[in-house]
C-alpha cells in the first residue's frame, strides 16, 4: 500500500504536504520569515553532486529547511550528503530538519545540521553564524539517525516556540480551510 501525502493550500503556496503547511504555519506565528521550495541546486556532496530542492529557505537565518515525516535509509544517506556539502562552519549554509510538529512538554526538537570538523546536531534556533555551543551531538549516517532526524532530538522545546507550536498542531486545512 502506498501512502501519498495530501497537498495543502496556505499563505500564497501549494505544499506538497500538510505537515510542510504545519511548519510554514509556526514561521509565520513566530515571526520567521520563509520562502517555500525557492529553487533547486546541484550541491557537490562526499557522495558526489546530489540534485536538491530544499522545502524552505529561512533567509533571516541563512538555515536550509528540509520536512520529513518519515526518513528511511536511502534518504538518510542523501540527507547526511546533502547537509556535508552544505553546513561548511563559515563557509556554508545549515539545514534544519522538521519532524512532527513537537507537542506541549515534549523534549523533541527540530535538529540543525551544522559542519564543524564533523556534522553535528544542534538544537535548532533560528539565528545565523555558529551554533556548536549549543546542546549538540555527532551525526552518524545511519538508520537510527533517520529516526531520530524525523523525531527530533531531546533537547526540550523552547518557551518562544509554544504559541508557534500549538497554532501549528491546530491549523486545520481540510475542506476548503487554509490555516
Amino acid at each position: 500500500m502506498t501512502i501519498k501525502a495530501i497537498e495543502t493550500k496556505y499563505g500564497g503556496c501549494k505544499f506538497r504536504s500538510r505537515l510542510e503547511a504545519r511548519w510554514a504555519v509556526f514561521f509565520d506565528v513566530c515571526g520567521i520569515a520563509w520562502e517555500y521550495e525557492p529553487q533547486g541546486f546541484t550541491v557537490d556532496t562526499p557522495r558526489g553532486k546530489i540534485n536538491y530542492l530544499p522545502d524552505f529557505w529561512l533567509p533571516q537565518t541563512g538555515q536550509w529547511a528540509e520536512v520529513k515525516g518519515y526518513l528511511d535509509t536511502d534518504g538518510m544517506h542523501r540527507l547526511f550528503a546533502l547537509a556535508c556539502g552544505m553546513a561548511q562552519c563559515g563557509r556554508g549554509r545549515d539545514l534544519v530538519v522538521f519532524g512532527d510538529v513537537p507537542r506541549l512538554r515534549s523534549m523533541s526538537w527540530p535538529v540543525q545540521l551544522h559542519w564543524h570538523r564533523q556534522l553535528w546536531g544542534v538544537a535548532w534556533v533560528p539565528e545565523d553564524g555558529c551554533p556548536i555551543r549549543r546542546p549538540h551531538v555527532a551525526v552518524e549516517d545511519s538508520a537510527r539517525t533517520a529516526q531520530r532526524l524525523t523525531d527530533g532530538f531531546p533537547f526540550g522545546v523552547p518557551d518562544w516556540a509554544q504559541d508557534g507550536l500549538e497554532r501549528a498542531r491546530c491549523a486545520r486545512f481540510e475542506w476548503g480551510e487554509s490555516g
